[in-house]
């Protein structure tokens, strides 16, 4: 009877080791792929999202940021589907969202040929996807610039722009 209590008892602790250690995994991943307080906790706040995240390691950390990277991307052509179908928008504008879908809709062959590489281990060529992938919110904002108009895009790009910053830093890691 001993034994069984012991045995439990053990299990117990191993549990709550486990659990810290990997909670601690992400917030260490976090905070080696962030610099400044105000990203480490958009890393954070960003990968909870996920229930996945607290058993993760920085490679499956990796692909969540990869894969939320994507989905986001996805969410952002929704949205310029959307305000292209409204209509009733300046020729400029409509050439800036036409830039912005298009640039959106590269960047997403990039994230799949990203979150590829991370399966099969080639972190180097996922980083570098990841990166062209990056340049998505960047060219939308220049196209609505460039227009001299004011972007319908802004908080979309930021939010991009700091996601896929989010997993090519988590990606680098892979590297070192």
């Amino acid at each position: 009877m001993k034994a069984i209590a012991v045995v439990c008892a053990l299990n117990v602790l191993f549990f709550v080791q486990s659990f810290c250690s990997v909670t601690a995994s992400l917030e260490e991943t976090c905070k080696n792929a962030t610099r400044s307080k105000e990203f480490y906790e958009f890393c954070i706040t960003s990968l909870q999202v996920v229930p996945e995240s607290r058993t993760a390691d920085i490679k499956g950390l990796a692909s969540i940021a990869a894969d939320l990277t994507m989905t986001n991307y996805t969410h952002t052509i929704a949205k310029v589907q959307g305000l292209q179908k409204k209509g009733g928008l300046s020729n400029s504008i409509t050439m800036a969202l036409s830039t912005c879908s298009d640039a959106y809709g590269v960047a997403i062959g990039y994230i799949q040929g990203s979150i590829a590489h991370i399966k099969t281990g080639d972190i180097k060529n996922a980083h570098i996807n990841m990166i062209w992938a990056n340049s998505a919110p960047d060219d939308c904002e220049t196209a609505f610039d460039e227009f001299h108009n004011k972007s319908l895009l802004s908080t979309e790009d930021d939010f991009a722009n700091r996601l896929s910053r989010l997993a090519i830093n988590i990606i680098y890691l892979l590297l070192e």
